[in-house]
């Protein structure tokens, strides 16, 4: 089991509130898990090696893609599907209602095959 480690505030976040992660927070992780920190190497060809119980605090799977951010020195391992999540929840006021730009958009792809 590892150490529990006092909790430390985040490092400077320069640059963050322009990102699409800017502000998101999914909820998924365990609060308790927060601060936690595991031990691990760089080996040949830049490979590091994510502890078992880091990739299942994040749900990674074989395969699972990352987006890696540089922010105050350190980087920030995100899981593909939160960046989607994030980009999701940035542009949704965009959107009136329950309004589906996925229907309008294959509405239009129809009205134009059958003017073809």
């Amino acid at each position: 089991m590892p150490r529990k480690r006092k909790k430390v505030p985040p490092p400077g976040r320069a640059g963050w509130e322009d990102t699409p992660q800017a502000g998101f927070d999914s909820g998924k992780t365990d609060p308790a898990m927060e601060g936690q920190s595991w031990a691990t190497k760089v080996t040949s060809g830049g490979r590091v090696v994510l502890p078992a119980e880091a990739r299942t605090v994040l749900g990674l799977k074989d395969g699972s893609g990352l987006r890696i951010v540089l922010e105050g020195g350190q980087l920030v391992l995100i899981p593909y599907l939160e960046v989607v999540l994030r980009l999701q929840e940035k542009y949704r006021r965009l959107v009136p209602g329950d309004h589906s730009l996925a229907d309008d958009l294959i509405a239009a792809r129809r009205a134009e095959a059958a003017r073809d």
